[in-house]
């Protein structure tokens, strides 16, 4: 019996349930694990259309956007992800320094400030 991998698997189920968010949340995830950027961006952009007020995938589409050095597009989504729910905080301070394109805020009152938290 073949095995096929998370990727293939995924994109079977997807082409099943074109409509949902968290499918392709998870494959954004399989993409971040392969680095595939553009890729998880895709994804990660489907599902906040499907699902707006879903703060993780605004979180994790900053972050991809992040790698690829698009770092005013990560902000917005980081914004976006504090207004759904303020407690993304403590991981969008965290995701800022965490690529070579990022950025270190040594206040982070004024980042939740710019943020708009």
């Amino acid at each position: 019996m073949r095995q096929i991998g998370a990727r293939e698997l995924l994109s079977r189920f997807l082409a099943a349930r074109v409509h949902e968010a968290q499918i392709f949340y998870t494959l954004g995830l399989v993409f971040d694990d392969l680095r595939d950027w553009p890729a998880a961006i895709s994804a990660y952009r489907r599902c906040v259309q499907l699902q707006p007020d879903m703060p993780e995938g605004h979180v994790n589409l900053g972050l991809a956007l992040q790698q690829i050095g698009e770092l005013a597009l990560a902000v917005g989504c980081y914004r976006e992800a504090m207004r759904l729910r303020s407690d993304t905080f403590g991981r969008i301070a965290q995701a800022l320094p965490s690529t070579p394109k990022g950025v270190l805020w040594l206040d982070t009152r004024k980042l939740r400030r710019s943020l708009g938290g």
